[in-house]
């Protein structure tokens, strides 16, 4: 039977902004809260989500995006990440409207793009949960290259937990490479999105 949990969370006010002309802010969910001051236990970590900041520049077309990796977890840590050009999102929304045949014809194309391109790709993707994204992900990842692994990687997170754990444990060389990468890397952001993809990969 499920049971509704009250959390004892005061109100805190939303971190003021700052910011210089130009700038969208399109959501704001950044407590005043210091992290260094609170207990393991504590239900204000419920505050600490993905989703804390966004900004927008739209001239420039940037996005700003910070969120606390991994979600929820005293463990965790600020992270901020600047993605220029909208363009990803126009072809999220391009994507979204695929058949079958044209993810299939993706499928099929992908490893034989050039690198910049399935860069591109794997950061478009996104978590639509459909097994041909999933697929693409996984393929690229049999990749030399650095970033593009990087970032099929940080995708995965935001997949369906059960339906990415499915694949990937079909394919050991990637937790392999991902422990390997973490154990090696002096890239902070990084680390802290490996180590995200490894909570998810080894949770219930």
């Amino acid at each position: 039977m499920r049971r509704n949990i009250k959390l004892e969370v005061p109100v805190f006010n939303i971190h003021p902004l700052r910011i210089t002309e130009g700038w969208i802010v399109r959501y704001n969910n950044f407590r005043e809260i210091d992290p260094k001051k609170l207990e393991a236990e504590d239900d204000r970590w419920f505050m600490f989500t993905e989703s804390l900041l966004q900004l927008y520049h739209e001239k420039s077309s940037i996005t700003l995006d910070l969120g606390w990796y991994p979600d929820l977890s005293s463990d965790g840590n600020y992270l901020v990440l600047i993605v220029k050009n909208d363009g990803c999102l126009i072809a999220s929304e391009i994507l979204s409207d695929f058949s079958l045949n044209d993810w299939e014809e993706l499928s099929n194309q992908v490893l034989n793009k050039p690198i910049e391109w399935q860069r591109k790709i794997a950061y478009c993707l996104d978590n639509e949960c459909n097994e041909y994204e999933l697929i693409i992900l996984i393929d690229l990842l049999n990749t030399n290259d650095k970033e593009l692994f990087e970032i099929c990687i940080d995708t995965l997170r935001s997949f369906s937990i059960e339906e990415g754990k499915k694949l990937i444990l079909k394919h050991p060389q990637i937790l392999k490479r991902v422990n390997h990468v973490m154990a090696t890397t002096t890239n902070s952001p990084v680390k802290v999105v490996l180590q995200d993809f490894l909570s998810k990969m080894n949770s219930n």
